[in-house]
């Protein structure tokens, strides 16, 4: 069974009582209520109903939500059968549940909670004129001191859902910012056909790692990896086969690295990998694991099957080395790699 809203918002048999007590409600006084019901409300419901909605119709800020006559027609027969029910059974859950709905109600519509508390406040005043101009004099005061206790309740548990409705649309709309915000971070922290880290993340993240080195932090490396021979394959076998070429180039050195380690499509077939925590040596070693996971299986596509090969250029940030400078030195060892016959690791 769904949740009711009693359940919801904590208004158990406890509770209910919890909140009677709060507003000075007996659940021995529910002969008052049915005799509010029997001498005011039932001989004079029509008629309470029927100027409080003319009321209604002289506020600009209730006349867009009663534009229509149907719908004044039908909120009249909701407002009759409210009306009916005041002070009835109080203490009971079904009662509670009718005023949260209440609330609920207005919450969606988007009627303001002032118009709904003013027009409320003004229909307890011509009940309570109601009560003086019928209700035998004895029990006038009693009747007037209960009305004032019950119309309490129902507005305070409307009030209640009605900003608790709004709390939850308001933490809906802050959760739905924080995944656009999330997707759109993503979009500028990812590649969007490899996957990997994009050029300006890897980028921020290098200068991140040279600050921390210029402060005294701990070696790091960089390693540039491009692909053998790539243009050959775009032009033989089409950009779409490039495109799987990539991915797959991609995955295959990211399966190779430290979880640490951060993989960057540099641009074009190019990658960059940042080493946190290694010396030249021993990135040369992970740049040889790279280089041979990448070797490791042939590329198998619908229409063709590559061999795929990179060549690495491996180099220390050193004092003093800027981004430019570090990448640079990078580049320059991957040159000697592909002049040295490709499919290899070469350090500054």
């Amino acid at each position: 069974m769904p949740e009711t809203l009693c359940e919801k918002y904590g208004f158990d048999h406890a509770g209910r009582l919890r909140r009677l007590a709060l507003l000075r409600l007996d659940p021995g006084e529910a002969a008052l209520g049915e005799r509010l019901h029997e001498t005011v409300i039932a001989p004079n419901a029509d008629a309470l109903v029927d100027t409080f909605y003319d009321f209604l119709l002289d506020q600009p800020e209730a006349r867009p939500f009663l534009s229509r006559p149907e719908r004044i027609t039908s909120l009249k027969r909701t407002q009759k059968a409210y009306l009916l029910s005041l002070g009835r059974d109080f203490a009971s859950e079904a009662y509670f549940e009718d005023r949260l709905r209440i609330g609920q109600a207005h919450a969606v519509i988007g009627l303001p909670l002032a118009l709904y508390l003013a027009a409320y406040t003004w229909f307890q005043d011509r009940i309570m004129e109601t009560i003086c101009a019928t209700a035998p004099e004895p029990e006038r005061n009693a009747l007037v001191s209960f009305l004032l206790r019950i119309t309490a309740l129902d507005m305070t548990l409307a009030a209640e859902t009605y900003h608790l409705e709004q709390v939850r649309d308001l933490e809906q709309s802050l959760t739905s910012m924080e995944l656009e915000r999330a997707a759109l971070a993503e979009q500028v922290e990812r590649d969007s056909l490899t996957g990997v880290h994009s050029r300006q993340a890897a980028l921020a993240r290098l200068e991140e790692l040279l600050g921390r080195l210029a402060a005294g932090g701990p070696p790091f490396c960089v390693i540039l990896v491009d692909i053998d021979r790539f243009k050959a394959i775009n032009d033989t076998h089409g950009h779409l086969v490039g495109d799987a070429a990539l991915r797959q180039a991609a995955a295959r050195i990211e399966g190779a690295v430290r979880s640490v380690d951060l993989v960057g499509r540099y641009g074009g077939e190019e990658f960059l990998l940042l080493l946190p925590g290694l010396d030249a040596a021993h990135a040369a070693a992970v740049g040889e694991r790279v280089r041979r996971g990448v070797a490791a299986q042939p590329l198998h596509l619908p229409e063709v099957t590559l061999s795929l090969t990179v060549s690495l250029g491996v180099a220390q940030a050193v004092a003093g080395d800027t981004v430019e400078s570090l990448v640079a030195r990078a580049d320059e060892a991957l040159y000697r790699a592909k002049r040295s016959g490709r499919n290899r690791v070469e350090c500054a």
